[in-house]
């Protein structure tokens, strides 16, 4: 319909809105390269249209998302600096639409995202970058960035540095005094039992019949994720819900170690 009809824009503005959808597939799917394809194309479409008519608030946030969603794949990517500055542009296009006053108060508020997830790039190349460099940092933000670095790194697939960040935070979590550390503690604890479940589930990944070092190696870091986690419990973590939701623990949901540690729920009697 777009080819047949190119002056239509509202056909050209559907034929970017299904790049778009395509990119989230592919994204979900972990097809990180299709999905920045799926993305460009439908950018080269909504910048064509918000350039031709740039009063047209539509048309003008669109070209905004398609930034936010190229912006994203590059996360995944950890192509950080090119994130920043994609989001950048993203926030110079609300820029222009709050001065010519267009969806004011949504593009501030959508500017304020842009501005967390620029600061969240900033914050993840330290996470992900030098090792060495990495622990010297301050013993208060540490943790946080261990844990940033485990599931960024496993979205990479480089599974001895996630285990190496699991087993660091479990390292300092011995440290922490009880007490008014308790909170942080349990939260140490259940952030390496994150990283050691997303180790258990890269050993198997793409793998339809894993030998049987790779089902031992799995079971390894499996056990060592169950071990964090009743420590967390111990230690006063008491967020079962997100426990149970935390998609990075998918490998033990089933295993009546980690249902143990759920709280029972009694049913009342009629």
């Amino acid at each position: 319909l777009a080819e047949a009809d190119p002056r239509d824009t509202q056909k050209q503005r559907d034929l970017s809105i299904s790049y778009n959808k395509l990119g989230d597939v592919f994204l979900t799917l972990g097809r990180t390269d299709d999905a920045l394809a799926q993305f460009e194309d439908g950018l080269k479409i909504s910048r064509a249209l918000a350039e031709a008519d740039p009063r047209d608030a539509q048309k003008q946030r669109d070209l905004m998302v398609s930034h936010y969603k190229l912006g994203e794949v590059q996360i995944q990517l950890g192509q950080y600096e090119a994130t920043i500055d994609r989001f950048q542009q993203g926030i110079a296009v609300l820029d222009a639409m709050i001065a010519k006053k267009l969806l004011v108060e949504s593009a501030a508020k959508e500017k304020g995202i842009l501005k967390q997830r620029m600061q969240f790039c900033k914050v993840a190349m330290l996470a992900t970058g030098d090792w060495e460099t990495l622990l010297k940092a301050d013993e208060g933000i540490l943790p946080p960035l261990l844990s940033i670095r485990a599931t960024e790194l496993a979205k990479r697939g480089k599974r001895t540095e996630v285990a190496q960040s699991g087993e660091k935070l479990r390292e300092l979590s011995a440290t922490a005094e009880k007490g008014s550390a308790n909170e942080q503690k349990g939260g140490m604890l259940y952030n390496a039992a994150r990283a050691y479940s997303l180790c258990a589930t890269l050993t198997v990944k793409d793998k339809p019949q894993p030998t049987d070092a790779e089902q031992a190696e799995r079971k390894k870091y499996l056990d060592l994720s169950l071990a964090c986690l009743k420590e967390a419990v111990a230690a006063g973590y008491e967020n079962f819900q997100h426990m149970q939701q935390d998609t990075d623990l998918a490998p033990l949901r089933e295993l009546p170690e980690f249902q143990a540690l759920l709280p029972k729920v009694e049913t009342k009697k009629e």
